[in-house]
């Protein structure tokens, strides 16, 4: 049997730390190592590394068609590329409209870096996220005939990232695929990667 994608989930960061800023934490409450540690420290790099060799080994072996990982920072990036065979393919991270900008904390950018495809999760924040009563989002899917949800899912597709979504309802569900035959303008798109609804959760 074959699977379409396996992804190393989370680099190893300590407790409380957050992996957008670096996984740098307080040593404190650091469980696992004895300091202050991060992405390229010895320690978490050496588990990452390992993880992917196991990762690389299922995709040699023919068990899944691509390799990635998830929510991996510059550093942890750069970690593995240090003493990978097989470049990741897919770095799945969140990304919305509203956080704010294309390129939040620069994950982006070093995705693209590193040779690997951008997947966004949440690309609708987290459902009742201020993101879907934002009034210039509103706005926008009005002149649209579109919801709030439509225009937050074509503006990552526009900017070329593939997108995963979840929901339980099967409205949402045709809702949520009905972003394939209408496009933001460029002025929308340039509004969207401005707008900031961080500070509304």
């Amino acid at each position: 049997d074959r699977v379409d994608l396996t992804l190393l989930h989370s680099p190893p960061c300590v407790p409380g730390a957050r992996w957008n800023e670096g996984c740098i934490g307080n040593p404190a409450q650091d469980l696992v190592y004895p300091r202050l540690c991060h992405c390229s420290a010895p320690e978490p790099c050496e588990m990452m590394r390992q993880q992917w060799k196991a990762l690389e080994e299922l995709y040699a072996a023919g068990r899944t068609r691509a390799i990635g990982v998830s929510n991996f920072c510059d550093a942890c990036l750069q970690c593995i590329a240090s003493t990978a065979t097989v470049a990741p393919h897919v770095n799945q991270f969140q990304l919305h409209a509203g956080m704010p900008g294309a390129d939040p904390a620069g994950l982006v950018s070093a995705t693209a870096r590193g040779g690997a495809r951008v997947q966004a999760y949440r690309p609708l924040a987290h459902g009742e996220h201020s993101l879907l009563r934002d009034p210039t989002v509103a706005a926008i899917g009005r002149s649209h005939g579109k919801s709030a949800a439509q225009v937050a899912l074509r503006w990552v597709l526009q900017h070329g990232h593939p997108l995963v979504t979840s929901s339980e309802s099967e409205g949402h569900m045709r809702s949520d695929l009905d972003v394939f035959d209408w496009s933001l303008s460029q002025h929308e798109m340039r509004v969207l990667d401005a707008l900031d609804t961080s500070q509304d959760v």
